[in-house]
C-alpha cells in the first residue's frame, strides 16, 4: 500500500481535488498568518530596542524574527499551488494572465505606496538611504543585495517579498505545463536546496552565497507546494492527519524552538517548513478543539487578514532610527492601526478588482481572505 501511493507520486495525474480543498474557504490559514506576524513583530521590536536587546531571554526573540516568515513562505507555497491545482482540475488550464494581475492587485499597490512613502520621510528628515535601495526594492531584488552597506532597514523587509515574487516567475508555468511530472521537478529542486544549504555562508556578501541563500528560501516556498502537491496526489490524507493533530503540534513547535536554541541551523533549515506544513494540514479540518479555536478567533482571524499589510508598514514603527517618535508599545498600537487602515481604505480597493481575473468564482473568498501575503 505504502509503495502503491509512493509510485503515485511519480506516476499519476492530478486530477480531482481533494474534498478539504474543494471549498471556498480554508479554516486556521489566517490564524497562521496572525502568528507569522507577531513572532516577526516581537523579533523586530526587541532586535531594535536596546532595553529589550540586552535581555538574554528576549534576544532570542529577535534572532526567531526570520521563522515568522518561514510560516509566511510555507502558506503561501501551499495555497498559491492549490489553487492553480484546483484552477487546473476545473478549466483544464491556468490563465497565467489572470494569475499574475491578481496577485499585482494583491502586492503591488501597498508595496509600492510604502517605497513612496519612505522616499518622501528619507527626503525630509534626511535619513541618508542610498537610492538604490529604493530601486532593490522597487524591482524586488533586495534579496540578493542583504548586508550591502547601501540597503537601509526601511526596505529591508522587502528580502521576502522578492523571493515571493521570484518564485511566482517560475512556478505557476511549471503548474501549468508539468502534470504527472510535477511532484518529480519540485522535489528535485527541494533536494538540490538542501543539498547547497552547507555551502552557505550567512557572513559572505559574495553574489554566489546571495544565490545560495535565495535557494534556500525558495526551498522554504516549495515545501509548501510540495505538500500540497502530495494532498492532491493522494498520499496525505487531511482527515487522519488531523487525528494526529496534537502529537503533531507538540512534535512541531519542539523540533523549530529546539532547533533555534540549539542553533542546529542544517536541521532548523530543513525540518522548520517541514513542521510548520504538517501543523497547518493538521488544522485546515473544522473541530472544535482549543487550538482550531484559537487559530479561528474573530480576532485572531482579524489579524491574520491585516497580516500582509502590517509586514508592510512595521518597518517604520520598529526601526531604531524613529525610536525618539515611536517607543514601544505606542509604535506597535500605530503599526495596528495603521495596517487596519490601509487595508480597509486603500487596499480593498484594489483587491476588490480581482474578481475579474478569477477563473474559478468559488475560490475568489479564498484569494480575498487568505491571499494576504
Amino acid at each position: 500500500m505504502i509503495l502503491k501511493k509512493i509510485k503515485s507520486l511519480f506516476t499519476d495525474e492530478i486530477n480531482s481535488i481533494p474534498p478539504l480543498l474543494n471549498q471556498s474557504y480554508y479554516h486556521s490559514l489566517n490564524g497562521f498568518r496572525a502568528i507569522g506576524i507577531f513572532i516577526v513583530l516581537a523579533g523586530h521590536c526587541v532586535a531594535n530596542n536596546q532595553n529589550f536587546n540586552s535581555n538574554g531571554i528576549l534576544k532570542y526573540f529577535a534572532d526567531f524574527a526570520r521563522t515568522g516568515v518561514v510560516v509566511f513562505f510555507v502558506l503561501s507555497g501551499f495555497l498559491i499551488t492549490t489553487l492553480l491545482l484546483k484552477e487546473k482540475i476545473s478549466t483544464k488550464t491556468i490563465s497565467l494572465k489572470s494569475f499574475y494581475i491578481r496577485r499585482a492587485l494583491r502586492i503591488l499597490p501597498v508595496a509600492y505606496t510604502f517605497i513612496l512613502i519612505v522616499i518622501l520621510l528619507n527626503t525630509v528628515l534626511n535619513l541618508h538611504i542610498h537610492y538604490f535601495a529604493f530601486i532593490a526594492a522597487f524591482l524586488f531584488f533586495v534579496n540578493f543585495i542583504m548586508g550591502d552597506p547601501r540597503l537601509n532597514w526601511d526596505v529591508a523587509h522587502y528580502w521576502s517579498l522578492s523571493v515571493e515574487e521570484q518564485y511566482y516567475l517560475f512556478f505557476p508555468w511549471m503548474v501549468k505545463y508539468l502534470n504527472r511530472q510535477l511532484f518529480l521537478v519540485v522535489l528535485v529542486i527541494v533536494l538540490v536546496c538542501i543539498g547547497l544549504h552547507p555551502f552557505f555562508d550567512p557572513v559572505s556578501l559574495a553574489l554566489s552565497q546571495k544565490f545560495l541563500a535565495f535557494s534556500g528560501d525558495i526551498y522554504t516556498i516549495l515545501i509548501g507546494s510540495l505538500f500540497s502537491i502530495i494532498t492532491f496526489k493522494g498520499v496525505i490524507n487531511i482527515d487522519k492527519i488531523y487525528a494526529y493533530k496534537f502529537p503533531i503540534l507538540v512534535v512541531g513547535v519542539t523540533v523549530i524552538v529546539g532547533c533555534h536554541i540549539a542553533k542546529l541551523s542544517f536541521i532548523q533549515f530543513v525540518l522548520t517548513p517541514v513542521s510548520i506544513a504538517l501543523i497547518i494540514i493538521s488544522n485546515i479540518k473544522s473541530s472544535n478543539d482549543i487550538v482550531f479555536k484559537f487559530l479561528n478567533n474573530r480576532l485572531i482571524n482579524k489579524a491574520g487578514i491585516l497580516s500582509y499589510s502590517i509586514y508592510i508598514w512595521q518597518e517604520i514603527f520598529t526601526f531604531s532610527g524613529y525610536n525618539k517618535y515611536f517607543r514601544f508599545p505606542l509604535n506597535l498600537i500605530l503599526i495596528f492601526a495603521v495596517g487596519y487602515i490601509s487595508y480597509n481604505f486603500y487596499e480593498k480597493r484594489f483587491l476588490r478588482l480581482k474578481s475579474r481575473f478569477t477563473k474559478i468564482k468559488d475560490s475568489e473568498k479564498t484569494n480575498e481572505k487568505l491571499m494576504a501575503n
